[in-house]
């Protein structure tokens, strides 16, 4: 049904996801984020260190994307490694704070628990899904890395107002 990609993609950010409703019920939304923030962190630590680490990971999570990745050149591949770990610190460091900002009692998921987890899971995969095809034409159509990112942040900005909307009228 999936292509192998997919499918990889599906189960990482469906077992990280999976992870929000068990920190939430025992330990509140706080602590998932300040999880998430350390998650993230040690990914930009390890690839700050060892850049070979990055592609490794993308060949796990997106053999295509490593694939073109690698037929882009090693100027191009070089600064995308630095913009995804710089993006990742940026993530850790906004994830850190949107946690600090979280009061201690709050839970995200209410009485309706496994309803609204099971919307949200099928959302990220939707989301996964309706990516990858947009994803491969970007990085196709992006003749340098500035243009690359340009692009990134155009369907990241498009993507952020969508989530919101779906996550604030229809999944919570």
């Amino acid at each position: 049904m999936f292509s192998k990609n997919i499918s990889k993609r599906i189960l990482f950010f469906t077992i990280i996801i999976t992870l929000l409703p068990v920190i939430d019920y025992f330990f509140g939304i706080k602590v998932y984020f300040f999880v998430m923030a350390t998650f993230f962190l040690g990914m930009a630590i390890t690839f700050t260190i060892k850049k070979e680490y990055c592609i490794k990971y993308f060949s796990f999570i997106n053999p295509s994307y490593a694939k073109k990745l690698e037929e882009k050149g090693d100027n191009f591949k070089e600064k995308n490694i630095k913009t995804q770990t710089i993006s990742l610190y940026i993530l850790s460091f906004i994830t850190f704070f949107n946690g600090s900002l979280q009061p201690e009692s709050r839970r995200l998921f209410g009485d309706d628990s496994l309803y609204s987890m099971s919307k949200f899971i099928l959302m990220i995969v939707f989301l996964v899904i309706v990516l990858e095809p947009i994803h491969n034409k970007i990085l196709k159509k992006s003749t340098s890395n500035g243009a690359y990112i340009g692009y990134s942040i155009a369907v990241g900005i498009a993507l952020f107002i969508i989530l919101w909307i779906l996550i604030r009228y229809i999944v919570l």
